[in-house]
C-alpha cells in the first residue's frame, strides 16, 4: 500500500493470502460418462492412494521422515461425493461439479511447508537458496507451481483405475460400419481370426513413427506376393481390402 494511504493509520501493511485455491478441471462433453466413471474414480482413491502416495501428490519427497498428519475423508454432500486427502493442513481432494467437470483441487493453508528458490526476506541481494514458502503474496506464484503439480499428480495416479464398462459397450463403437465420403466402410472384430491378424500387424512397432500403407500390410498378410502395379494401376497379388487402415501406397 502507497505510504500516503497507510499514513492515517500510522502503520504499514503486509499483504498476505491465508488460503490459496487451485483447481484443474476436466470437462466432459456427455454427463453420463462422468456420472459412469466418478464412483470408480472415488473406490480407486480411498482404498489405493496410500499415505506414501498423498505425500507424494502434495510434493513431499521423503515420506519415510514424515511426522505430520495426514488423512484421507470421504463425504456425501448435497452437491456430490468428495474425496479429500489433508497433510499437515493443505489438502487435495476431487469431486464432481455440476455433473459435467471432474475437479482436482489443491488448498494450501500452510505454506511453511514448501519451499520456493528465492533469496532471503532480510537480503533480496543474497544467492537464491531454497526457503519457506511464505504468506506473503509475493510467493503466490510458487503455490500456484506446487498446486498445479499437485493436481497433475493426482490426476495421472487416477489414469490407473480400472474401468468397470461392460466391453461390449467399448467395441461398440469399433464394430459399427462408418460411411465417410460416400463410401461405407466394413466394421473390424478384433475377435474375429482375420481382423485380429490384422490389428496384430498394424500394431507393429516399426509403424508406430512413419505409419504403414496397403502393400505393408500385404506383404504380412500374404508373404511372397508382389508389390508392383499391375497395367491398371494397382498392385498385383491379393485385392486390396485394407483400405483407411493406414497410409495409402
Amino acid at each position: 500500500m502507497p505510504p500516503e494511504l497507510a499514513r492515517p493509520l500510522g502503520q504499514p501493511y503486509y499483504w498476505t493470502a491465508s488460503q490459496t485455491e487451485f483447481a484443474t478441471d476436466l470437462l466432459f462433453a456427455d454427463p453420463a460418462r462422468l456420472a459412469a466413471l466418478y464412483p470408480q474414480f472415488v473406490q480407486h482413491g480411498i482404498k489405493t492412494f496410500g499415505c506414501r502416495d498423498v505425500l507424494r501428490f502434495l510434493g513431499h519427497g521423503a515420506p519415510d521422515r514424515f511426522t505430520g498428519e495426514l488423512a484421507s475423508t470421504l463425504k456425501q454432500r448435497p452437491e456430490g461425493v468428495c474425496l479429500r486427502h489433508r497433510v499437515n493442513g493443505n489438502s487435495l481432494k476431487m469431486y464432481d461439479k455440476q455433473g459435467r467437470v471432474l475437479r482436482i483441487e489443491t488448498t494450501i493453508d500452510h505454506p511453511e511447508h514448501f519451499k520456493s528458490f528465492r533469496p532471503k526476506a532480510s537480503d533480496p541481494t543474497a544467492p537464491l537458496a531454497w526457503q519457506r514458502v511464505r504468506k506473503s503474496v509475493a510467493d503466490v506464484h510458487r503455490r500456484a507451481q506446487i498446486s498445479r503439480a499437485a493436481n497433475g499428480r493426482y490426476l495421472e495416479a487416477l489414469a490407473s483405475t480400472h474401468d468397470r464398462t461392460p466391453l461390449h459397450q467399448e467395441a461398440a463403437t469399433v464394430c459399427r460400419p462408418v460411411t465417410v465420403a460416400g463410401q461405407r466402410h466394413r466394421a473390424l472384430n478384433p475377435w474375429s481370426k482375420e481382423d485380429g491378424r490384422l490389428l496384430e500387424i498394424v500394431s507393429r512397432g516399426e509403424y508406430a513413427v512413419a505409419g504403414f500403407r496397403n502393400r505393408d500390410v500385404r506383404g504380412h498378410l500374404h508373404p511372397g506376393t508382389s508389390a508392383r502395379p499391375n497395367a491398371g494401376g494397382r498392385p498385383t497379388g491379393s485385392r486390396d481390402n485394407w483400405r483407411g487402415c493406414g497410409r495409402t501406397g
